[in-house]
């Protein structure tokens, strides 16, 4: 019966082809496939999807994200917002704030996929120059942070995101209320290790190399350990595809064609030990 009901929902969705409710009940499925132990619930509601051709380049691109089906880690990490992303930053900024705010609602719960969420909802409103409302959704997300100590939502996120910290720091300074302080804090300290980061690369790249991110570092570390893609990408949260990706950058940057080449020009720099 839970099944039939998303089939019907999702029909709805697609005869008026409403891509915000299509995506609203493709994610829904997957959540409550990881909550419930009911993996045919989003195996049936994807391949319905893939199925209704009005809507076949829509299936194809979420193909990419759900295919398999995304488990509640995969949530937490914000692995199904890519397509959202790639809208804020292309032109359709309008659409994807109506679509995350309809997630903001669905996922208030959890703390960690709400901040993320409400990061890239302060983006898609930035770019839109609604700037008053990204100052708030970026406030309430950081409100949520803070607790967390999850830094790496903010520091691994688009350099937009220090654009709006700089303007919500200014505006929180204007309103000189005592509840800010703390806030302004958070927002100097996230500031500062920004700053650290970017001086720690800088000094990496004085090998003569193109510099290596921390985070690139970091996944050759992992790999000097003989860590698979998937334990890499457990270990330091980032999506399979994420962390293909930083390997792409990192045997560019070391010029090299292997696992095995990247970990053994990265001990010759003195990159790893």
């Amino acid at each position: 019966m839970v099944i039939v009901g998303y089939i019907l929902q999702m029909r709805l969705a697609t005869l008026h082809q409403d891509q915000s409710a299509i995506q609203t009940c493709l994610h829904q499925a997957h959540t409550r496939s990881s909550q419930w132990s009911l993996p045919r619930l989003a195996q049936t509601i994807q391949a319905y999807v893939q199925q209704s051709s009005p809507l076949s380049a829509l299936a194809d691109t979420e193909q990419a994200a759900f295919q398999p089906y995304l488990n509640f880690t995969n949530l937490l990490r914000g692995d199904d917002l890519m397509l959202v992303r790639q809208q804020i930053f292309m032109g359709q900024a309008e659409q994807a704030k109506e679509y995350l705010s309809q997630q903001l609602a669905f996922f208030r719960i959890y703390p960690i996929r709400f901040a993320r969420v409400q990061i890239l909802f302060a983006l898609a409103l930035y770019q839109l120059k609604q700037h008053e409302q990204a100052f708030e959704a970026l406030q309430q997300a950081l409100e949520t942070l803070m607790p967390t100590q999850a830094v790496r939502v903010i520091l691994d996120e688009d350099p937009l995101i220090w654009d709006i910290l700089s303007g919500l720091s200014q505006h929180l300074s204007r309103q000189k209320q005592k509840h800010t302080v703390v806030l302004l804090e958070y927002i100097q300290q996230l500031q500062k290790l920004n700053q650290a980061e970017s001086s720690a690369e800088a000094l990496i790249g004085s090998s003569g190399l193109e510099a290596l991110s921390k985070r690139e570092v970091q996944i050759l570390e992992k790999l000097s350990r003989g860590c698979t893609d998937a334990e890499i990408s457990e270990s330091i949260f980032l999506s399979i595809n994420t962390v293909k990706w930083h390997l792409r950058k990192i045997y560019n940057k070391l010029q090299v064609r292997s696992r095995m080449e990247a970990v053994n020009e990265a001990k010759k720099q003195g990159l790893i030990e």
